[in-house]
């Protein structure tokens, strides 16, 4: 995300998805960006209401339609008074995740943000189509938002594996979050520890190993930082050596981040992104909001 785009929140109009359209308005005020707030009528679960109802409520979609929109006008008017902020707003009939999708190629979104309120309900979501062909499909960043927003994020945990990726997702969370601390973090993998300890090496070569992984890690992270420009106090250097998912997990919430970028490699790549159990684990576990960037 550059300083000006177009923010694309896509909302069911439950209490929790306001959330989402807050936190887009803080950041379209906070960037100069324009807002939408799209809602999406699912075409299967409207032709479901009407074989279950039958003709004894013929004008079942319209009212639906009808108080979609004045729920959208209620939420757009809601935003301007809190956030100063105008957003426009559509209600689409559709399938998704096309509509959001098809919706994002014709306003030139340049993010889209969904809500997501607890582990239970994130981890349903992203295990089912709509999220799986949203992610497989998009090379827009997706920010999901878990809590409510009350103040710009603060400190933005970025776990970083020092591929090209590893760039664009720093250069998303100044952009998203340009006064916050930034956590450079990087799970260190000792391919061959096990083998090691298999081969009787003694624990202090072992110990050795990992010292060795470890300085490396940071030095690298120091020169993420060096090419990103980030003085010494905006940003703070994190290695463990463990396992990646529940690292970044406990880090998050001994760091008290409440912001987490990943990384995808992009189109083609996410599917195996999604099905990832470091993925998984950060979606579905994570406290905090997270925003999942294109590379």
């Amino acid at each position: 995300m550059t300083q000006a785009v177009h923010l694309l929140v896509a909302t069911d109009l439950t209490a929790l998805s306001r959330h989402a359209a807050h936190r887009a308005a803080m950041l379209a005020r906070q960037t100069q960006a324009s807002l939408e707030l799209l809602h999406v009528l699912e075409t299967p679960v409207l032709a479901e209401l009407r074989r279950l109802l039958g003709s004894a409520e013929s004008d079942m979609e319209q009212r639906v339609e009808t108080q979609g929109r004045a729920a959208m006008q209620q939420l757009a008017d809601e935003i301007g008074r809190q956030h100063g902020i105008h957003a426009r707003w559509q209600v689409t009939a559709g399938r998704m995740p096309g509509a959001i999708l098809e919706q994002a190629d014709q306003s030139g979104a340049g993010m889209l943000v969904v809500g997501a309120s607890s582990a239970a309900m994130l981890r349903q979501w992203l295990l089912g189509a709509t999220a799986d062909r949203l992610l497989r499909a998009t090379t827009r960043p997706i920010l999901f938002v878990r809590q409510p927003p009350h103040e710009p994020y603060r400190r933005v945990l970025v776990p970083v594996d020092f591929a090209p990726c590893a760039t664009t997702a720093l250069d998303h969370a100044r952009a998203i979050a340009p006064a916050a601390q930034v956590l450079l973090m990087h799970v260190c993998a000792l391919a061959y520890e096990g083998k090691m300890r298999f081969a009787g090496v003694a624990d202090t070569t072992v110990m050795q190993y990992r010292q060795q992984a470890r300085r490396g890690a940071q030095a690298q992270l120091q020169a993420l930082a060096d090419a990103a420009g980030l003085e010494s106090q905006q940003w703070t250097g994190v290695v463990t050596q463990g396992d990646p998912g529940r690292d970044i997990l406990t880090q998050q919430v001994e760091l008290d981040a409440d912001l987490i970028v990943l990384g995808k490699q992009g189109a083609d790549k996410t599917r195996e992104l999604l099905l990832g159990s470091v993925t998984q684990q950060v979606l579905g576990q994570a406290h905090c909001d997270l925003l999942v960037t294109p590379c």
